[in-house]
């Protein structure tokens, strides 16, 4: 999902309300906006949104399930939805880099089509277990990368095929 799209439907909305002379109607574009922010939030985070691809086409995965792909590449297993939800009873979490409270808050504020795509460009996700995500619940103050720092997690960037930056 690109982008640009939501980046218009968003500001569209806005303007609409913007222009709306009808309190009622206002209140309903301004709750569209807020649905359409929320929405696309996941969207462009979760690439494809068949559970099938949502987790393993993630960019960015953590130390704790590159060893646990890893591992079950190395014993050969090669089950339908192995490396998508549930493995080896580890569960496994898409995790808003950024966190989505924050990205709302501002998205609310923009009107304008460039700026909510910059934000939206902000929208980055990580596979990370549920132990790994409990590690992140304390530095939840932090945002960004930095609260993997906190957290001491790993990140792996699939894409680039190297290890990001502590």
């Amino acid at each position: 999902l690109r982008t640009p799209n939501f980046a218009s439907v968003i500001a569209h909305a806005d303007q609409l309300k913007a222009r709306s002379t009808d309190p009622e109607e206002a209140e309903s574009l301004r709750l569209i906006k807020t649905r359409l922010i929320k929405d696309a939030l996941w969207a462009v985070s979760e690439i494809s949104r068949s559970k099938k691809n949502k987790l393993r086409r993630q960019r960015y995965i953590s130390q704790g399930v590159y060893d646990l792909w890893t591992g079950l590449v190395r014993e050969g297993v090669t089950k339908v939805g192995t490396f998508d939800k549930d493995a080896n009873d580890e569960s496994l979490i898409h995790e808003h880099v950024v966190q989505r409270s924050g990205l709302e808050a501002r998205l609310r504020d923009l009107s304008d089509e460039a700026e909510i795509n910059a934000a939206l460009k902000e929208v980055i996700a990580c596979v990370v277990t549920k132990a790994e995500h409990q590690l992140l619940e304390p530095h939840k103050k932090h945002d960004g990368w930095v609260r993997y720092d906190y957290a001491q997690i790993r990140v792996y960037d699939r894409l680039e095929k190297q290890w990001l930056a502590p």
